[in-house]
């Protein structure tokens, strides 16, 4: 069964780069990408995807919002947070807005 995913993050570089991470993986299909929170509501109404990566700050707003607005149009999809931000505050306000995962780019890929 094929993984789709949904990027989303204001730096073209990084998605590019992310973009590429992940379909290096036979079961995952990146379906869509956007650079703001309105693009990103776009692309997870016409696509659907399974997860949506999104990044903490966004241009137009922040990912909590954009977040919320995407588990109110599709329930079922799972959020994970990528972004640079680790204090314990960003953390909590990202699983209250009802993510399923959250991670820091300073991970390493795998």
């Amino acid at each position: 069964m094929m993984l789709t995913v949904a990027l989303v993050d204001d730096h073209p570089l990084f998605r590019e780069g992310l973009r590429a991470v992940l379909s290096a993986q036979p079961d995952v299909e990146v379906v869509a990408e956007a650079s703001d929170s309105r693009q990103a509501c776009a692309a997870v109404a016409s696509t659907k995807p399974a997860v949506v990566v999104i990044d903490m700050t966004l241009p137009d707003g922040d990912g909590i919002a954009a977040t919320q607005e995407v588990l109110r149009q599709a329930p079922r999809t799972r959020v994970l947070m990528l972004t640079m931000h680790t204090s314990e505050f960003f953390v909590s306000r990202a699983f209250a807005a009802g993510v399923s995962g959250y991670a820091v780019k300073t991970q390493a890929p795998d």
